[in-house]
């Protein structure tokens, strides 16, 4: 194994098991684990391009805004058409009712939110598209390949988190697991194929950071949504309509790479 596979598995280990004592804290009550778990992937990162010498020259630090309009503008607008959709569709079908003064409260609360998550998503995209999506390339791994890996160790490293926190959507786990798994993949050939074509990470933090930010406050308050059935039509994490939606971002964003 040479110096580069290396720290890659170095990179994932150390995430892995930060997340994993992050939320054992938590578990134990100390809350200060919840951001030992979210500073991870960062951290991971900044150590091995520091002390294991991986250096800066991909970090993809630069927003890189000229002649990328297409990407920014899908990391800006995917996930509040998808809500938007999802919270009128669904209550036109009447699968779920909105609150009375929905609006009045649901706004607030998303501008209330997007420091934090866009704070969160810095910390989680500077390891997944900052270090760990540059890392496999340099190496030779092909696109699609590596962004699914990717996609597939960003899961995984969820999982503590959600055996921790609990299920963050309306639907059993056994069901919300294969969706939000495919939703992942989904999101990480999106934010990889934007993270190679603009040369930067921010494409996928605008996108994660803003997802969090409309979505949070619909999993957080109760009583601002009511659902009748999560499976198929939800403006939370997961439902059938959001996974087909991410999948057709995913697909144009593939073609026209």
């Amino acid at each position: 194994m040479n110096a580069s596979w290396r720290n890659i598995v170095t990179y994932v280990v150390g995430a892995y098991a930060l997340s994993v004592f992050g939320c054992l804290l938590v578990a134990w009550g100390h809350d200060v684990g919840g951001l030992v778990s979210i500073v991870s992937p960062i951290l991971m990162a900044v150590s091995l391009r520091t002390l294991g010498r991986d250096g800066w020259k991909t970090a993809g630090l630069w927003m890189n805004l000229r002649g990328h309009s297409r990407d920014y503008a899908l990391a800006l607008l995917v996930f509040p058409a998808l809500v938007a959709l999802s919270l009128a569709l669904g209550a036109r079908l009447g699968t779920l009712t909105l609150s009375d003064g929905f609006f009045a409260r649901y706004l607030p609360a998303i501008f209330a939110m997007l420091p934090i998550t866009m704070l969160y998503a810095v910390f989680e995209e500077f390891g997944w598209r900052g270090y760990l999506e540059p890392q496999l390339e340099t190496l030779g791994v092909p696109d699609l390949k590596r962004h699914l890996l990717v996609g597939l160790i960003w899961t995984i490293w969820h999982i503590p988190y959600l055996m921790t926190f609990g299920n963050v959507a309306d639907i059993p786990l056994y069901l919300f697991m294969p969706i939000y798994l495919i939703e992942t993949l989904a999101m990480a050939v999106w934010y990889g194929v934007s993270r190679k074509r603009t040369n930067s990470v921010w494409p996928a933090v605008i996108a994660h950071g803003g997802a969090n930010a409309i979505m949070w406050p619909l999993v957080m308050t109760a009583d601002l949504v009511q659902i009748q059935n999560g499976l198929w039509i939800s403006p939370r994490p997961d439902a059938a309509l959001s996974m087909c939606l991410l999948i057709a971002v995913a697909a144009f964003v593939w073609r026209r790479r």
